[in-house]
């Protein structure tokens, strides 16, 4: 897809629903330059440091796309550790604590006549401009959090928005992390997986494993939680799943290991698993 820069009339529409400036401190880099700048490398897949100068610096913007990103994802405020690695929790306990996010509790047929408003108005324009819309489950997985109901939390709930949306436009984000923390709420892995494959619904893999299903969990390497995910590669092997499979939230080794080698060692896991499925796959 090619790049072009948001229209006046486009970011008036984005403006203002992004954070407000803080009153104090050292002034926030142009908002909307450094949202061209996230744009430009997500459709372009550049490197974050081939970005265009134009629109800032390419730290801030990396840096921005991370804090939205993780915004949208409900920790408990203690960290755990995974192997003596730096980790994010979850117990539903204290987040179930947590005060309303928006003034009151909505019911959840009310977000749902809000999404199907939206993709009223927005597979029209995706189908026209070849956009395909990845729909990531909620994080973690309830029925409720902060009052606002979370609609993907469940296999049937994913079902049922590509059902409202009613177009190949709408996929999705399959994160092993979030159906791992759902457990048998948010259905057989392994046959939703199956499953969304073979539909060509999946946009993308987040690749994540995790201690045990809510109500509590801790984020871990892909060798130490409950799944083994070997038995999810072999799947996305077996039935030609020919998207992107990325790591998703790892815990932080510690400092003196170096810098990236969390990462590393996922990645380096999650090769040697995708190896070892087309071995055993296409073996004769």
């Amino acid at each position: 897809m090619r790049f072009r820069e948001l229209t006046d009339e486009e970011w008036a529409r984005i403006r203002p629903h992004l954070p407000p400036t803080a009153k104090t401190g050292r002034p926030r880099a142009d908002d909307r330059g450094t949202l061209n700048g996230i744009l430009y490398v997500l459709l372009s897949g550049c490197r974050w440091m081939d970005m265009p100068a134009v629109y800032g610096s390419h730290k801030t913007a990396w840096r921005r796309l991370k804090q939205w990103e993780q915004a949208g994802v409900w920790s408990s405020k203690e960290q755990s550790q995974s192997r003596q690695a730096a980790a994010r929790r979850v117990e539903m306990d204290e987040l179930n604590a947590r005060p309303f996010t928006h003034g009151r509790e909505y019911s959840e047929e009310e977000v749902w006549d809000n999404f199907t408003y939206f993709m009223r108005e927005i597979i029209p324009v995706a189908e026209e401009t070849d956009v395909h819309l990845a729909l990531h489950p909620n994080d973690p997985p309830v029925p409720i959090l902060g009052g606002v109901p979370c609609l993907v939390h469940s296999f049937d709930s994913y079902k049922r928005a590509f059902e409202i949306a009613g177009s190949p436009a709408l996929g999705m984000e399959f994160c092993t992390g979030c159906w791992l923390e759902g457990g048998n709420l948010f259905g057989d892995i392994e046959a939703g997986l199956r499953w969304c494959s073979e539909q060509k619904r999946i946009c993308l893999v987040h690749f994540r494993n995790v201690s045990a299903p809510l109500p509590n969990f801790t984020e871990t390497f892909l060798d130490n939680g409950y799944k083994d995910m070997y038995r999810l590669m072999k799947i996305l092997v077996e039935t030609d799943y020919d998207g992107t499979v990325t790591l998703d939230h790892t815990p932080a080794f510690v400092q003196s290991a170096g810098r990236g080698s969390g990462t590393a060692y996922a990645i380096g896991y999650m090769r040697a698993l995708l190896e070892r499925a087309e071995a055993e796959c296409f073996r004769g």
